[in-house]
């Protein structure tokens, strides 16, 4: 068949409405296999109709099953045998400590009351369809990080939301994303690490120290790059690895605020703003223990602020 026909036919199966219809298994023993085509555009195509077809659309009137903080929940646990002592209510209060306890249950339970984050709509993770969904993203991972063509393994990325993180959790797929960091083109680098951001609540134990690692690596590109273009992919990256990392950072808000001080007079406008949004997430994580900085930080803003360069 020709390009142009198998193009039309992926694309027509993307876009069409099938509501109500169920189509994993087509996904998975059909579409999956074009992922290998010698065509690029044939297998850009069959990674955006994979995710179509696993992703279900989003509700927007959807109702909203998250828990929210400062609210509690209760867990009735009825005995099996008739002979047992009467079921037992379990009352657990939902604070910021405790929500991410929560979504670690939410993990590994698929009921609707426990889920605390936006992933109402995510992809189940349980079952013959969320073991057909593992098969089809393990494929698309691989086509991300490993096809010749850049707008290929950029389509990957963007077709991965937030319905995703159940399974990118994984520490097989966060391996992967960590390798997509290292990728020639700074998009899909840029891609990756705000997926890898989503991860950091769901499986700390894999995502945070390699993640660390990427930010020590992040401020030595700033210190030692003499090349603008770099230094501002590597304040870009830093902004979204300070997002992520919540507590993680605070061993390096000092290295941080060097770094960021020492880049903010570049001579590249670019890398000053690049640096300013990275000061701007560190100023929303680290809070307070930015205030000894004060000093050395407000004449260089104001000076920022004044000046007239594109």
């Amino acid at each position: 068949q020709s390009v142009e026909r198998i193009t039309l036919a992926l694309q027509t199966l993307g876009d069409f409405d099938f509501s109500g219809f169920q189509l994993l298994d087509l996904a998975a023993t059909n579409v999956v296999t074009f992922l290998d085509h010698p065509s690029p555009a044939i297998r850009q195509e069959a990674v955006v109709t994979c995710a179509k077809l696993m992703v279900p659309p989003v509700q927007a009137n959807a109702p909203d099953t998250a828990l929210p903080i400062n609210s509690s929940f209760k867990i009735e646990l009825k005995p099996a045998d008739a002979s047992e002592p009467d079921s037992k209510e379990w009352k657990h209060d939902v604070t910021e400590d405790t929500a991410f306890a929560i979504d670690v249950l939410d993990y590994g339970i698929s009921s609707p009351l426990l889920q605390t984050d936006s992933t109402a709509n995510a992809l189940p993770i349980t079952g013959h369809a969320g073991a057909t969904i593992a098969v089809v993203v393990e494929q698309l991972l691989n086509t991300g990080i490993s096809d010749p063509n850049p707008a290929i393994r950029q389509a990957v990325f963007e077709s991965m939301d937030e319905r995703f993180v159940p399974h990118l959790a994984q520490a097989k797929h966060i391996q992967r994303l960590f390798i997509a960091l290292n990728d020639e083109v700074f998009q899909i680098r840029e891609l990756a690490i705000q997926l890898i951001a989503k991860l950091t609540n769901r499986n700390p134990a894999y995502v945070l120290p390699s993640l660390r690692k990427k930010l020590i690596e992040f401020l030595f590109d700033l210190e030692y790059t003499s090349d603008g273009y770099s230094k501002e992919e590597s304040a870009k990256l830093l902004a979204h690895v300070i997002a992520a990392s919540g507590r993680l950072i605070y061993p390096y808000v000092e290295f941080i605020l060097k770094q960021i001080l020492l880049n903010m007079r570049d001579s590249s406008p670019r890398v000053c703003t690049c640096v300013l949004s990275a000061l701007g997430e560190l100023t929303r994580v680290a809070g307070r223990m930015l205030s000894g900085y004060l000093p050395r930080l407000v004449p260089i803003l104001v000076e920022t602020v004044k000046d007239q360069s594109p």
